[in-house]
Formats: C-alpha cells, structure tokens, sequence
C-alpha cells in the first residue's frame, strides 16, 4: 500500500464502538480527552513522508527561482564583444561579382535631410547614385560612372565624388589620430591686394584650416567604413539595449566620444618666401597639431620672419551608433560636435538597404536613365586607388 493511502487510512480511524463496564467507559472518556491524545497527529509512518515532500517542494521551488532570475536579468555584453560581433558579420558580407546596393537616408543639421541609393560593381568599376528628396520623392541627382566615363542628369543638384577603396567589403584593422592635421587639411594662398615689400615683393596671405572629422567622409561612409573606424578606436562604450517602436525591433547601442584640436592659422609673407612656406604646409599635415605651439615648424616661421596668427579650440566629437541586436548589423549612425558647450554640427544617416544583388548590364545604363555624358568628367570621376 502507498504511503498516502495509509496516512488517508489513519485519518479515518475511529476507536471501537461496544460496551465497556462503567469503569473500564470511564478510563476511555478520559484517555480521549487527555492533552497527550491528538486524533489529528499524523502517524509515525506519515511523519517521515511529510518531511521529504517538504524538502522535494522547496528544492522545486529554488530550482525556479534560480531560473526566473536569470531569465529577467539582462546580459550584459560589453563594446569589445557587441564590436567583434558585428565586425564578424561584415566580414564576410562583401561577395565577389556581385553589385553592392546601399541605400541610406541622410539629415543634416540645418540642411535639407534626402535619401541616397548607390550600386558599386566591381570595386568602383561601375558606380551609379540616385538622390531623392525624402518628402516628395523628387529626383535631386542621378550620376553613373563607366571607368573614365561619367554620366548624369541634367540640372542635377548634387556634385558627386566618390572613393572607391580597393579593400571594400573588407575589415581594416589600421588606426588614425584624429589630432593629424593631414586628416583634413586645407589652405588658401592669395595675394594681398595693394601691398608689397619696400624692395617690391607682393605680400601674400595663407590660410590653413583642419577639421576636427571628415564631414565628407561620415557623409559616404558605409557600414564597412563604420566598423573600422570602431575597431580603430578603443574607447567605445555601450550604452545599452533601445526598443524601437516603429521598427518593431531592439537596438544596441554605442557610443564613441573623443576630443580634439580644431586648429586655424593665418600667414602673412612676402613672395620670395612662398617655398618655405610650402615646405611648412608639407610639415603641417604630418604634425599633431595640439602641440603645434611648442613644435619644430613653429619656431621655423619665427626664424623666416613669417608673421602668424593662431587659433586652437578644443572640441568634443560624439559618434553613437545603433545596431540590430538580432542580426549585429548597423541601422544608424549619428554626428554631434561640440565647441565651447556648443553644438556646433549634428548629422544622423540611416541605412535602409544594405544588401549584395546579381549583376545586370540595365542597373548601369545611362541610356535607360537618360543620362547624358559628362565633359568634365575627370573632376568627379571616382578615386579607384587604395589609401
């Protein structure tokens, strides 16, 4: 017999029903109702029973505890892990022979936000870009690019330059020092109007400006191009996990801060010096302009007798990226650039469509889209050459 069923057995025993002599009933009533009588006592074999379904039930019971903590307790990954994990699906995205579709959108800080579609065939081999504007639909731009050959619409609004890297599709694993002056670089060299030296040399004027980022570059920048610049740079940190409404979907994200120089410099000299002063362009690019003050070329313009004027500004650069926390692939990108507590600048670019398709002749025929051929072809035809 189960031992439940003898501890229902023991529950339902009653004491015997016959006739006791008056003494012998007497005895009994007080025996039943004596303290140390107890019907309800459980037996002595249900006691032992007792015990191990309380102990069963309570090692249940943590076991489920145990797994309602885990299950509500987020994990938390790190950047370096979130980072290695979307660098092993671009990794192996790019496939050979096929058109890379990419089609993003792009808002700008105090600019008219439009969307852009581009398919690159072959490594920049064969380029075309559409420009819409993100309202209406209109067709702002459309340019395709046959090796030397260069076709777009008329009365386009967008002047298109493209740098094809050779490595696209592929991880790079080189750094770069944001504080470079050569990352950005740009001078102007003029003649100051009315004014020479006593023995009849014009006077000339330079101006040498770097930007803090290459806004140009965050502008073509693909997903490729977002995850070398995050294994470029250690100081990333995740911010956590974002639930998108309209997507319907989670996005983890990441933030990249860094500081760095925003530099200006003005010079004024006379014509005979303008090879020292091309020399010291040369030497500026390759500088940490930081610590341009206290720097060997600086002390070189004192020694020509180069009149300068300098301006150095510290700024703050924030990157955050949002990723798909399902696939690890990247949804958007955004630019913020602080001076002084400023914001200075703001650009978000959104990927729609980033995708590898088949090869058709009709994705890049000018006549199709008619697109009329370009004179000045060489000015904006895209850089093919690996950096």
């Amino acid at each position: 017999m189960k031992e439940q069923d003898v501890k229902k057995l023991f529950g339902k025993v009653q004491p015997p029903n016959f006739n006791l002599p008056k003494t012998a009933a007497q005895l009994r009533r007080e025996l039943l109702n004596s303290p140390h009588f107890n019907r309800n006592a459980a037996s002595p074999i249900a006691q032992p029973f007792q015990l191990r379904y309380i102990v069963g039930l309570l090692a249940v019971l943590a076991v489920l505890v145990i797994m309602i903590v885990i299950n509500l307790t987020p994990h938390q990954i790190s950047a370096k892990e979130l980072i290695k994990d979307i660098g092993a699906v671009y990794d192996r995205t790019a496939i050979l022979g096929k058109v890379h579709h990419l089609h993003v959108i792009l808002n700008v800080l105090n600019q008219r936000p439009f969307e852009e579609e581009k398919w690159v065939y072959e490594e920049g081999e064969k380029i075309r870009a559409l420009q819409r504007d993100v309202e209406t639909g209109e067709i702002l731009g459309h340019s395709i690019f046959h090796g030397d050959e260069a076709y777009a619409m008329e009365n386009s609004q967008f002047k298109i330059k493209y740098k094809i890297k050779k490595s696209e599709g592929m991880i790079s694993s080189k750094k770069n020092n944001p504080n470079v002056a050569g990352t950005n670089f740009n001078i102007i060299i003029a003649p100051v109007k009315n004014k020479r030296t006593s023995d009849g040399q014009r006077i000339m004027q330079a101006y040498i400006m770097t930007d803090v980022f290459d806004y140009n570059a965050f502008q073509r920048q693909s997903p490729i191009d977002v995850v070398n610049n995050l294994l470029k740079n250690p100081d990333v940190d995740y911010l956590g996990s974002d639930f998108n409404e309209s997507l319907g979907k989670n996005l983890d994200v990441l933030e990249k801060r860094s500081r760095a120089t925003s530099f200006s410099l003005k010079l004024e000299f006379s014509e005979k010096h303008l090879p020292q002063v091309g020399w010291f362009c040369e030497q500026l690019r390759t500088s940490e302009i930081s610590l341009f003050m206290e720097s060997p070329i600086f002390k070189f313009l004192q020694q020509q007798n180069i009149s300068s004027d300098v301006d150095m500004k510290s700024v703050e650069v924030i990157e955050i990226i949002k990723v798909f926390t399902d696939s690890k692939k990247i949804h958007q990108v955004s630019l913020t650039i602080r001076a002084d507590g400023k914001e200075t600048y703001r650009a978000e670019k959104t990927f729609l469509t980033d995708e590898y398709i088949d090869y058709s002749e009709t994705i890049f025929d000018p006549e199709k889209y008619n697109l009329a051929l370009r004179l000045n072809m060489n000015e904006d035809k895209p850089n093919t050459k690996s950096k």
